[in-house]
């Protein structure tokens, strides 16, 4: 099971030591500031409520791009599927964080509301299935209470550079260790942080492979995730 602290980082960030950032060099130990911004990620994506999400994802048995939303209040989350060039339609996804709704292409256009037929539902498999893990991870994104930043700012979590998502500066960071996991096993987490504490991306490296999944976030205005029937 992905536990909130496994989320927040895997191992330190020796296999990033190359990543040069903006004026510094990373990485290094988060300063007050950062473990600041970094506890609130999950409360600030709880308190919008509905962000639109992007997720490019490897580990599958071929790549895949999830575009669509999650509501943070609700823990529950919509998309639709197409291989990771976007050519191809392959379904719609609805989930939360029990159960994984499927339905393959062809899919309706706009995908909300959701169609009311050719649904499948299974449970979420995020211990064992590479997709219902990048699934669940979405879901654990919010939290109606931030981290603590103490704990934080005294782990092994680490600033690796400063970046952009857009026009966006952000603090790309690591979180700690998670217990059990070895001594410098380099992180197969990142996030990209921007200065009011907003996740806008995360990285991850999810099974077997080497290739980082992307997660962006964004602002979704307007747009009612329904519930999973």
């Amino acid at each position: 099971m992905i536990t909130r602290r496994a989320l927040l980082g895997i191992g330190s960030a020796t296999a990033l030591g190359l990543l040069v950032g903006c004026g510094e060099d990373g990485p290094r130990p988060l300063t007050t500031a950062e473990s600041e911004r970094l506890a609130v990620i999950r409360f600030n994506a709880y308190d919008e409520g509905t962000r639109a999400l992007q997720l490019q994802l490897f580990g599958t048995p071929e790549p895949l791009r999830l575009t669509g939303w999650v509501d943070y209040r609700s823990s529950v989350a919509y998309a639709e599927i197409r291989t990771a060039d976007g050519a191809e339609q392959l379904g719609l996804v609805h989930w939360d964080k029990a159960v994984k709704a499927s339905r393959p292409a062809p899919v309706p256009d706009p995908v909300l509301p959701p169609p009311a037929d050719g649904w499948q539902r299974s449970p979420l498999d995020h211990e064992q299935a590479v997709f219902d893990t990048a699934l669940a991870m979405v879901l654990q994104l919010g939290m109606d209470r931030p981290d603590n930043p103490l704990l934080l700012a005294q782990s092994d979590a680490r600033w690796l550079r400063s970046d952009r998502v857009g026009d966006v500066t952000v603090d790309v960071m690591t979180g700690p260790t998670p217990e059990g996991a070895p001594d410098q096993a380099g992180s197969r987490l990142r996030y990209w942080v921007d200065e009011r504490g907003h996740l806008l991306r995360l990285e991850a490296v999810i099974g077997p492979t080497d290739l980082w999944s992307t997660f962006d976030f964004a602002t979704a205005e307007d747009v009612a995730v329904p519930a999973l029937g």
